[in-house]
């Protein structure tokens, strides 16, 4: 079994989704969300199967985002029947 061979490509695919990742916990700053994306996407496309790595960079985005909290608007709780 050839264990060697199967780590890198173990780390080389975790890499894209790392990147991704950070890139959403930058929080607007655009210089390094480029940066990492930017990167990200270009070791995603050097993975073999290459829509993969560009998913992982997408996933490690949605993954690194902060949650959004959505307030229920004032009107929908005033309203009552009368």
């Amino acid at each position: 079994m050839e264990l060697m061979p199967l780590l890198p490509r173990i780390a080389l695919w975790g890499l894209p989704l790392v990147l991704g990742f950070l890139a959403g916990r930058t929080r607007g700053r655009m210089r390094p969300l480029i940066g990492l994306l930017l990167t990200g996407a270009i070791f995603g496309l050097l993975l073999p199967p290459r829509p993969f790595g560009l998913l992982l960079v997408l996933l490690g985005l949605l993954l690194g985002l902060p949650k959004l909290h959505i307030q229920p608007s004032q009107n929908s709780q005033k309203t009552k029947l009368r």
